[in-house]
């Protein structure tokens, strides 16, 4: 049984051009197809309605009001939306907390659309960041952009995390997984993996840094295609406003 559902996982994460085209319009966790164009807005939300004084879920609350108004729909939506030093365990599910000024907000959304799940992660700062946060930043972005240059197929998804893991040092989590009907699927993108990447699969990269005040991490989705892969949440990541 146990290897039958490997072998399942395995064959899912390799996504047919219609699955890939769907991912196109839901994979990304802040984009609507409209016209032939994107439209990003949830991460545009979290810049312009993130202050000082107001709530984790009152801004959760903001960022799923206008993307389900957006689509026109409800949309199912897991999140991590936390703030402060509760970025520094990776983050977690929106409360009561109150957003503090210079406080770091990690914002990690997981949309579900047309059966498909999105992925996708920022980290910003509700003020000004210091400057030991602008380059721990910059060292997760270039880690990122580090994983996202090695992939192509016939790589071994070890290698994506080593290269990951040696520009910013160790962090407690995976450096990436699949995502597809399940929002975390095979293959997982772990040290020990010798698994090959394959054309068509959709895998999520997500680096991070945590210290003993906060965390952060980035993350974007991609496609693997013949020559390397094609990024499909296309915003930019950025700390301050």
């Amino acid at each position: 049984m146990e290897q039958t559902i490997s072998r399942i996982e395995k064959l899912n994460s390799i996504r047919k051009q219609k699955k890939v085209d769907a991912f196109l319009i839901t994979a990304p966790a802040s984009v609507k197809y409209f016209s032939g164009y994107f439209f990003y807005f949830e991460y545009g939300v979290v810049l312009q309605y993130a202050r000082e004084g107001m709530t984790e879920l009152e801004l959760f609350a903001l960022v799923r009001r206008d993307m389900e108004k957006a689509v026109g729909l409800r949309v199912p939506l897991m999140a991590d939306l936390s703030s402060g030093k509760r970025t520094c365990g990776g983050g977690g599910m929106p409360t009561n907390k109150l957003i503090k000024a210079n406080d770091l907000m990690l914002n990690d959304f997981t949309p579900c659309l047309n059966g498909y799940w999105g992925d996708s992660c920022n980290t910003r700062v509700a003020g000004t960041a210091t400057e030991a946060q602008k380059k721990n930043f910059t060292l997760v972005r270039e880690a990122l952009e580090i994983g996202i240059q090695a992939i192509r197929p016939g790589v071994q998804v070890k290698k994506i995390d080593q290269l990951m893991r040696a520009h910013i040092g160790n962090y407690t989590h995976h450096s990436g997984h699949g995502v597809g009907t399940v929002y975390h699927e095979a293959l997982r993108i772990v040290p020990y993996n010798e698994e090959e990447l394959k054309e068509n699969m959709v895998i999520a990269l997500e680096p991070a840094i945590y210290t003993e005040d906060y965390g952060i991490r980035l993350e974007h989705l991609l496609c693997v295609t013949a020559t390397g892969c094609e990024i499909l949440t296309r915003f930019q990541h950025c700390l301050e406003p």
